[in-house]
């Protein structure tokens, strides 16, 4: 008798734990379905994320000079800087001397040869080296992402963006010049004869300034600012997802991990009994 109700209490035994382990590996199918849920979500988040990347790094790319392949944006900053270059050019041909006392036409004329040869001279001495400045920085995107990465949450996207931008193209100048930029005027006047007013200088803090604000008023440089702030914006909703996503996998993955051993043991514990 008492063989036999040990036998009853081994079969019930095995029963419940058999019953527990169908549970348990029910929970481990629906463990790998949600893992093979998360792998596709990952994989098109993963794919969502690059595009973002990629469209905020064109965007980038335009930030930092690719405004200046189009020449109306060129014509626009190069007018800004030759109108900061003409401005100091034509107060050294105020202080020469004898110049105040001209006649007002021959002033004048003087005033629009000063003039002509900061326009003919602008390109080679100042202009063409910001362009060369603009095309070598439109191609180093990296920096610029790795600060735009660490804007403050809550800054406005928009100023921030152009800001940073702005900044790389300062930078940038200030290295090429290395100095003040120049070009130097001399020249043969009426009555006056040779006028030699040396190199004209454009101090560089008042430059890179008028170059700024040349290029944060170009539509071309707002476009690029307005997408790379939606692109930004979508490029750290996506990682946001991609991590919760990932931190979800890698919990699956633990409790599918611990559901395997328990039916693993309990397999064990079941052939004990036997």
């Amino acid at each position: 008798a008492l063989l036999a109700l040990l036998a009853d209490a081994i079969a019930d035994i095995q029963q419940a734990v058999e019953a527990w382990m169908q549970e348990i590996e029910n929970i481990a199918r629906e463990i790998l379905a949600r893992l093979a849920d998360l792998l596709r979500e990952i994989n098109a988040l993963q794919q969502r994320l690059d595009d973002a990347v990629d469209d905020l790094l064109g965007h980038a790319a335009g930030l930092l000079g690719g405004f200046a392949d189009f020449a109306g944006s060129r014509h626009a900053v190069r007018g800004k800087v030759k109108d900061a270059v003409k401005e100091r050019a034509l107060d050294a041909l105020a202080d020469f001397p004898g110049y105040a006392q001209l006649p007002r036409d021959i002033r004048r004329g003087i005033e629009r040869t000063v003039k002509g040869i900061v326009e003919d001279a602008l390109d080679d001495d100042i202009f063409d080296p910001v362009l060369d400045v603009l095309a070598d920085l439109s191609a180093e995107t990296a920096d610029l992402l790795d600060d735009l990465r660490a804007i403050e949450p809550g800054d406005n996207l928009a100023v921030a963006i152009a800001d940073i931008a702005l900044d790389h193209i300062e930078d940038a100048l200030r290295d090429a010049f290395d100095g003040d930029p120049s070009l130097r005027i001399r020249f043969d006047a009426p009555i006056l004869g040779r006028i030699d007013l040396g190199r004209i200088r454009v101090p560089i803090g008042t430059f890179v300034s008028v170059v700024r604000g040349a290029v944060r008023q170009l539509d071309r440089f707002g476009d690029s600012v307005a997408g790379a702030a939606a692109a930004l914006a979508t490029m750290l909703d996506v990682e946001g997802e991609l991590e919760a996503a990932e931190a979800e996998h890698r919990t699956a993955s633990a409790i599918r991990d611990e559901a395997d051993e328990r039916i693993a043991e309990m397999r064990d514990g079941a052939l004990d009994l036997v």
